[in-house]
């Protein structure tokens, strides 16, 4: 329930989030600096709601970020001055911005006592969570105004704080565990974590328009409001296999060959943007998400949560998510506004799809022992 009402609560508001920065006047490099706000907050504050989860409690952090995040998703009414949006997000993106990486800790608590299940088993529900609620905002947008997403979303992440009142931790062996700060050294030390997170931070530069701009190319195409919507469904169902046979493919692969594939199939998929010629053929490529994008981040969890011990693994995943949606997008975010201001989102689309492509080449070399002869 938790994953099912918070991504159906990002999926209220964050697909359109972009067009309506848009319908309000903003220019390219606007759109891009608040699209850069929710990384850097990420980037900077994730770490410490990590720390902070791992020593004073996953479950009242938790509970902290998605009431204060609930009550303030509406505020964006208030005012439609850059100035004004610019400070806004930056205080909904500190509230909203842990939510996931904390239920993901939790998620990972539960597995820890439940070996049968993984947790792929788990996330599906945030998937669910998003399709459904994608699908029923294209409704709501096409015969309402756009600022309904806000209030929307900020119901759906009130009910999510409600739920967890029902949340208890398992006892697991992560529960005999005393954090101490001056344990953490090693989690910053380790070699293998630190490299991991560079090559996410690169990967994430490269893609990062497919997450702010994306909505804003369908919309500069000539697609309806309900259509754009409606991809973003097309998203969170495809999403929904992989997270299903996710743990296979690892077990079977290993993480790291898994995530070299999808790195692959990422600069595919933004090379068939660049050449779709009509909107709906670039919604068709949505279908490709789950391949893309699912199994990257369920390789990526299990790849960390491997690398660092239960008792900092909140932060383990608070450093993957500040690296992916935090520094890699800060810089992905403003260059994809930057050429935005300069050539059409299709072209932006095939050069990040290039780079992609070579970034994959790299990891492919970096990660040439673990390739050949582990299997993580």
């Amino acid at each position: 329930m938790l994953y099912l009402l918070a991504y159906g609560s990002g999926a209220a508001w964050r697909p359109l989030f972009y067009v309506y920065l848009k319908d309000t006047g903003l220019a390219g490099i606007q759109i891009g600096v608040i699209a850069s706000i929710i990384p850097v907050v990420m980037l900077v504050t994730q770490p410490l709601w990590g720390m902070g989860a791992d020593r004073w409690g996953r479950h009242k952090c938790l509970m902290l970020a998605m009431f204060v995040s609930s009550m303030l998703l509406s505020g964006f009414l208030f005012n439609t001055f850059f100035g004004f949006l610019f400070c806004w997000t930056v205080i909904v993106a500190l509230f909203s911005n842990p939510v996931s990486p904390i239920i993901d800790s939790l998620a990972l608590d539960h597995l820890e006592v439940r070996p049968k299940l993984s947790y792929g088993h788990f996330r599906i529900w945030g998937a669910i969570g998003w399709g459904v609620v994608a699908t029923l905002m294209s409704f709501v947008v096409s015969r309402a105004k756009m600022g309904l997403i806000f209030p929307a979303a900020g119901i759906l992440m009130f009910l999510g704080w409600l739920v967890s009142f029902r949340l208890k931790r398992p006892e697991g062996k992560h529960s005999a565990f005393e954090v101490n700060w001056k344990n953490l050294i090693p989690v910053l030390h380790n070699r293998r974590l630190i490299i991991f997170l560079v090559g996410v931070v690169f990967f994430s530069i490269a893609i990062a328009s497919t997450w702010t701009f994306y909505a804003v190319y369908l919309d500069d195409m000539g697609a309806s409001r309900k259509l754009i919507t409606l991809a973003f469904a097309i998203q969170g169902f495809s999403e929904l296999p992989f997270y299903l046979i996710a743990g296979a493919i690892i077990k079977r692969f290993g993480a790291v060959r898994t995530l070299l594939f999808t790195f692959f199939a990422t600069s595919v998929r933004l090379f068939l943007y660049s050449l779709a010629p009509t909107a709906g053929i670039a919604v068709s490529v949505e279908a490709m998400h789950g391949l893309a994008w699912t199994l990257f981040l369920v390789a990526s969890v299990d790849y960390v949560n491997k690398l660092v011990e239960p008792k900092w693994r909140a932060t383990g995943q608070s450093l993957f998510w500040a690296a992916y949606f935090g520094a890699g997008m800060i810089m992905g975010s403003l260059w994809a506004g930057f050429l935005y201001d300069r050539m059409p989102l299709k072209r932006v689309f095939g050069l990040n799809g290039a780079v992609v492509f070579l970034v994959s080449l790299l990891g492919l070399l970096a990660f040439r022992i673990n390739f050949k002869r582990a299997k993580h």
